[in-house]
């Protein structure tokens, strides 16, 4: 809330109830120009008695998206060592970063998707597929989500990504959010997943501006302006 007050002729007079107007504000970022090239990642592993090596490759179609956008995650996997992939999930993942608080660090999966169960990328083979992913604020379990609007299911939406500040202007007392997406590929049991992580940002919708109607002048109107133009 934000308190406006007339204007006083002494600074420790206290203003009346009268004077004070009180208006609720809301701080929304807008996101700058998009950056040329969207977020890629690759990693090869190599593995104990194995003479190839498994690599995985990751990127994203763009770097920010609306609310109501789906994010294609372009996945490469060339598995040219011994072991057998059995599944690979594409996530889509919020951090909530409460700044007041030394472990106030949140996470929550709000987009899911994987590849179908009994259709392994075996040694020697190849996986090249895209995912579409939508983040959503219906996952289960949700723990310190970071959403806006109201308590209507059909108007609450994720919060934006918060645009990084400068050190000096940091607020300690502030909630930061940033989301990515993270590519994980299963091996098995014994050996641990190959994992990517791509970061992205949710931007606030542009915003819409409606042209008024031009009001047609009266008679008064109009001889005033032919009199004394503008």
């Amino acid at each position: 809330m934000r308190r406006i007050q007339k204007p006083s002729n002494r600074a420790d007079e206290k203003p009346s109830k009268r004077s004070l107007v009180r208006l609720s504000l809301r701080c929304t970022h807008r996101s700058p120009a998009p950056f040329p090239n969207p977020p890629a990642a690759a990693l090869s592993r190599a593995f104990v008695f194995s003479t190839g090596k498994l690599r995985l490759e990751a990127r994203l179609d763009r770097e920010a998206y609306h609310f109501d956008e789906t994010l294609q995650v372009h996945i490469s996997l060339d598995n040219s060592s011994n072991r057998t992939v059995h599944r690979v999930r594409v996530s889509l993942v919020q951090y909530v970063n409460v700044c007041m608080f030394t472990n106030g660090r949140f996470k929550n999966i709000v987009g899911l998707s994987e590849t179908e169960p009994g259709h392994p990328v075996r040694p020697g083979s190849c996986l090249s597929r895209v995912f579409h992913v939508k983040p959503t604020v219906h996952m289960r379990y949700p723990v310190a989500l970071a959403i806006e609007g109201g308590l209507s299911s059909s108007t609450v939406k994720l919060s934006p990504s918060t645009i990084p500040a400068l050190a000096s202007e940091r607020n300690p007392y502030g909630v930061t959010v940033c989301y990515e997406a993270k590519v994980k590929a299963f091996l098995g049991v014994v050996d641990r997943p190959v994992c990517l992580r791509l970061p992205f940002r949710i931007i606030e919708d542009p915003p819409v501006i409606e042209e008024e109607e031009p009001v047609p002048l009266t008679e008064e109107e109009e001889e005033k302006e032919s009199v004394f133009p503008t």
